[in-house]
């Protein structure tokens, strides 16, 4: 048994564990002319052009809440019932007090401006309605409320707060569903019959609530709730009450009331109603049955501009363009008119625009005015095109997927003759994600969670991502795997990252499989394995990854899941370095100066890699590169050349070079003796616990060089030295007969 409750509300949003494409945009309905079941149809009036679903399941309670077995399960399945009815879903799973009210007001807060769209909530986990009759939704670590009801009510969402949410949001449809027993604490439950008919009426705003048992009441967890909410919005079940074809928020109230207490013998009632403000109260949040729904149809001029069907289609249109100075969109308008689906009211004038070519109209084809962007329309005209991809670009400005996908692609790389522009190459991919094509819901979620070319916003990164990695696109499944893997526009979750980067590495993509490697050499999320990172970081630089050869490297070198052989990862590290990598320059440079077994000194042939590794800000190359100078290493020797290498070192932190650095001042090679400076040194190094460095402060002491004469202090350093193992150390103590 369980307190759940169940929240399925028009218009909420979160970083996407479970976000996908939606089947369809929008559903058609007939309304008649008043609400009788003989009324005459009054025309036609589509809804809906985005769907967005907030989806939260939450099982596993830590404050003293009984566990849950069903509401995760349930959530799960209610998300997947409503993606064939066009809805964009986010599942969230076990929320604590801070991830529910985020969850919540973001999903609000990206969705709610959108007067058009509707939104849908939904809330399986525990719920209360406290001794004020006030109702909570309860996230994972909330406590008791008899055990601390101040705190209960500080960590707690009430609906009260979620009742002031829903009046903030523009979308004119919302509705929320709780699988758990609540008071009507912001909705009134009156139970009116659903209207015969759908009418205009219906359109109009509303707030409405479903809550599987009234307060007080224990509600089953057995998923009788969910099993019977799915079969009735996939038309198994007779809940559609007029007959009409259409399911509407009030039949699903009055279905779900009806079924829970028979099925109940009383002890669950169902509540449902409206929202207690007479400006949210007024209209009906519709589904259509998965019988009723249609396939998506083919984007049309017509089926683009005429948002509003009661108004004709022609004037919609005419309305769109007749202020233009593009030709294309009067060519458009007349091919529309040739096919017979608009009547052609405006032919003449839209003729007569094209006769006048001199007066202000382009001769030029012109981006329809349906491709619109949240980042601007796109700036690419056909003059800009390569000769050879004129075909691409026509078909990409009448609303060609591929041909839009390709553009992108083309235009992000400066590839076969188009200028490199981001911004644009955006655009594209985002026209082009509109429509399901693979490649560029990657593209775009690629550009917004790296912010190429547009702002970032790692939530729709993942999104876009999430879209493209389940149907199996490589890269987009790695991808989502690191934003899982850092909690980059999701929850962090190790687990789903694992499984993404899994799912990247099965499709063949190096990054998947070395990021596999970098899991079980950390043992982040996984049990630590030496052995099978080296084997996951050897399949990626057999592939030719750079990173994965220097890891290679790295594993021989000390021995992690392989058997140490300098030889191997000397080989591996040159491989690497040969591709640039700034690391494996260092370590090739590293073995030339020192050499080990397998491996000879080779001291000039060091300085092209610690050179390269210099260049790119690696730290220790510049302690390599200055050593090397202050010894002749392979190169004249020259300490005015080592001294500014070594400060970059000790800048750094490196606690070698902070000696090396405080000895050079204080001896006065490569440049003028500074004491003070000397002992600066010396002492970053020492707070580091490096042991010479600790012995350069005992022979300041030692010597009065910039401090007082100090044989008692300089013993004492000389000691800390001599622990540390610093030979330098111990000849101080030998001097002073320590």
């Amino acid at each position: 048994m369980r307190h759940i409750l169940i929240l399925a509300v028009a218009g909420l949003f979160w970083a996407s564990a479970y976000s996908v494409e939606a089947q369809q945009r929008g559903i058609t309905i007939s309304y008649k002319d008043r609400a009788t079941p003989d009324a005459e149809t009054a025309g036609d009036v589509r809804l809906y052009p985005k769907s967005y679903a907030l989806v939260i399941g939450n099982d596993r309670y830590t404050g003293g809440w009984s566990k849950l077995s069903n509401g995760v399960r349930d959530a799960r399945a209610i998300a997947n019932a409503l993606k064939p009815l066009g809805f964009d879903v986010t599942l969230l799973e076990n929320l604590n007090s801070a991830d529910l009210k985020a969850g919540v007001d973001a999903f609000f807060a990206a969705h709610g401006a959108d007067k058009d769209a509707r939104l849908f909530l939904w809330y399986a986990g525990h719920g209360h309605t406290d001794s004020r009759g006030e109702g909570y939704l309860v996230p994972t670590d909330a406590p008791l409320p008899n055990t601390n009801e101040f705190q209960f009510r500080l960590k707690s969402l009430s609906l009260r707060r979620f009742g002031e949410l829903v009046r903030l949001v523009n979308s004119t449809h919302v509705y929320a569903v709780f699988d758990s027993c609540f008071a009507g604490t912001v909705f009134n439950t009156a139970r009116a019959a659903p209207p015969a008919a759908i009418t205009l009426a219906t359109t109009r705003p509303v707030r409405q609530f479903l809550t599987s048992g009234d307060a007080d009441q224990t509600v089953s967890d057995d998923g009788t709730f969910r099993e019977l909410f799915i079969e009735a919005l996939q038309g198994k079940r007779r809940a559609d009450a007029n007959g009409d074809g259409y399911l509407t928020a009030s039949e699903l109230g009055l279905f779900m009331g009806d079924s829970i207490t028979n099925y109940s013998n009383g002890k669950q009632t169902p509540r449902f109603g409206k929202l207690r403000d007479k400006r949210f109260d007024q209209g009906d949040f519709v589904f259509a049955q998965l019988a009723t729904i249609k396939a998506p149809q083919r984007r049309t001029v017509s089926s683009e501009v005429a948002a509003d069907p009661r108004i004709p289609l022609d004037t919609a249109i005419w309305s769109g363009i007749k202020d233009s100075n593009n030709r294309s969109d009067f060519e458009a308008y007349l091919a529309e008119v040739e096919a017979g689906r608009i009547p052609g009211l405006f032919k003449t004038m839209a003729e007569r625009r094209l006769a006048t070519n001199g007066n202000g109209l382009s001769a030029r084809p012109a981006v329809s005015a349906t491709l619109d962007t949240p980042f601007g329309r796109p700036q690419l005209r056909a003059g800009d095109v390569p000769a050879d991809k004129t075909a691409i670009y026509e078909s990409a400005i009448v609303g060609g997927a591929a041909a839009q996908s390709e553009l992108g692609y083309l235009i992000s790389g400066g590839r076969d003759g188009f200028t490199q522009d981001k911004r644009e190459a955006a655009r594209w991919y985002y026209l082009a994600a509109q429509q399901g094509d693979t490649r560029a819901e990657y593209g775009i979620g690629r550009a917004y969670a790296r912010g190429v070319g547009i702002p970032e916003d790692d939530y729709q990164g993942s999104k876009y991502y999430l879209r493209a990695a389940e149907k199996g696109y490589a890269k987009a499944q790695t991808n989502l795997g690191f934003q899982y893997h850092f909690g980059k526009g999701v929850a962090k979750d190790l687990n789903k990252a694992r499984y993404w980067y899994e799912k990247g590495s099965a499709g063949g993509n190096v990054t998947g499989t070395f990021n596999l490697g970098v899991l079980y050499r950390d043992g982040t999320g996984v049990e630590r394995d030496a052995k099978k990172a080296f084997e996951f970081f050897k399949k990626a630089a057999g592939e030719g990854m750079k990173n994965a050869q220097h890891e290679l490297g790295a594993a021989y070198q000390y021995a992690r899941g392989v058997e140490r052989d300098n030889k191997a990862a000397f080989d591996w590290y040159l491989k690497a370095a040969d591709q640039g990598y700034m690391a494996s320059n260092a370590k090739v440079g590293y073995y030339y100066l020192y050499g080990a077994p397998g491996v000879p000194k080779n001291r000039a042939e060091a300085h092209p890699y610690l050179d390269r590794a210099v260049a790119d800000g690696h730290l220790l190359s510049h302690y390599y590169k200055g050593l090397a100078y202050s010894q002749g290493w392979g190169i004249s020797r020259d300490f005015k050349k080592a001294r500014p290498l070594m400060l970059v070192a000790a800048k750094g932190g490196i606690g070698g070079a902070m000696y090396n650095y405080g000895y050079w001042l204080e001896s006065g090679r490569g440049g003028p003796r500074d004491y003070a400076e000397a002992m600066k040194w010396y002492r970053k190094g020492a707070d580091k616990g490096h042991g010479d460095s600790m012995s350069g402060v005992g022979v300041m002491f030692e010597r009065g060089l910039g401090v007082p004469v100090d044989k008692d202090e300089a013993r004492k350093w000389f000691k800390k030295a001599a622990d540390k193992g610093s030979k330098w150390g111990r000849q101080g103590l030998a001097r002073l007969g320590g």
